[in-house]
């Protein structure tokens, strides 16, 4: 055999070679596997089992290397979520378990609790509403264990903005809240039938505002504390009466003014609700004639007369 055809042979004998080794040994490459460095991993696809974080395990769908699809998580703290994930996180429908016995079901967004959800407290107390960032945010129902109910707006997860409390007893506030306190424009109707409108502060009425009373009675003024006190008070009674002055704990004192039904003006100081002493009474319609304790007559003219008032009523004209 020539040189020339030995060496030719021997070329083809060694790219052979070199052919079925490449072939052969080179890794193959797919989706999934991955190379960090030197090391290959296997990226998580499909349903797994207690996968280890470094805050719990997580046991369910994977894809391309994240939780996707349904799946649990259990924490080392005790609580466990069951729900949807997407892209890695917590984002759909889920619940929450915590290890302090409260439980919460609804919406979840970027691994927050985000949008409508239900909260149920271990003490048995229970919120449905919206939340944002996990807390609660928009409009949302309350409902204590003592019965008690409020159904309203909150911000920073508390009680902010407008609402409605209704309360066990059968008493009912609505209006301005701030912080979970009653604070600013509000109606609140007792049980009993009294009903005040008006400006709120730290729960209780205080500012201007208006009482009404099952009788027909109304108190128009300012408000301290949740008593009427106030220089300047009108006060409508059921009969017709109408009262304007100084009014201390709902109570007619001081200087004042009292309106019959049928026209007439006392004027003069109220002391626990009764005109006292030295006053002027305009009497609207004819002259009349009245008599003392002691058998004394006196007579009132049509217009002002000064005269001296004994609990409420005029017992001499000065």
């Amino acid at each position: 055999m020539s040189s020339k055809k030995i060496i030719f042979t021997a070329f083809l004998i060694v790219l052979s070679a070199l052919l079925i080794v490449s072939c052969g040994t080179a890794p193959t490459t797919s989706e999934n596997t991955q190379t960090i460095g030197s090391t290959e991993e296997t990226v998580k696809n499909g349903y797994l089992e207690n996968v280890e974080y470094t805050n719990g395990f997580y046991t369910g769908d994977y894809k391309d290397d994240m939780r996707h699809g349904k799946g649990t998580f259990t924490y080392l703290n005790g609580d466990k979520y069951e729900g949807d994930y997407e892209n890695d996180k917590r984002c759909g429908n889920g619940k929450i378990y915590y290890a302090s016995g409260d439980v919460f079901t609804g919406k979840f967004a970027d691994n927050t609790i985000s949008g409508q959800g239900t909260m149920e407290y271990k003490s048995g107390d229970k919120f449905t509403g919206q939340y944002e960032n996990n807390i609660r945010s928009g409009k949302g129902t309350y409902t204590w264990t003592n019965g008690n109910v409020y159904d309203g707006e909150y911000a920073n997860d508390k009680r902010n903005g407008t609402g409605t409390l209704k309360y066990t007893n059968g008493d009912t506030y609505t209006g301005a809240w701030k912080d979970n306190v009653i604070v600013g424009e509000g109606k609140f109707t007792w049980a009993d039938g009294r009903i005040y409108e008006g400006s709120f502060e730290n729960n209780v009425a205080s500012g201007k505002g208006k009482m009404t009373y099952p009788n027909g009675t109304v108190y128009t003024g300012t408000f301290v504390e949740g008593k009427q006190t106030d220089t300047n008070a009108t006060i409508t009674f059921s009969n017709g009466s109408i009262y304007t002055g100084n009014v201390e704990n709902g109570v007619m004192t001081g200087s004042g003014s009292l309106k019959y039904e049928n026209g007439d003006i006392a004027k003069g100081t109220f002391t626990d609700g009764v005109i006292q002493g030295n006053g002027v009474y305009t009497l609207n319609g004819d002259s009349v004639y009245g008599e003392t304790d002691d058998g004394k007559f006196f007579k009132l003219n049509h217009g002002d007369n000064n005269v001296v008032f004994k609990d409420g009523k005029v017992v001499s004209v000065r």
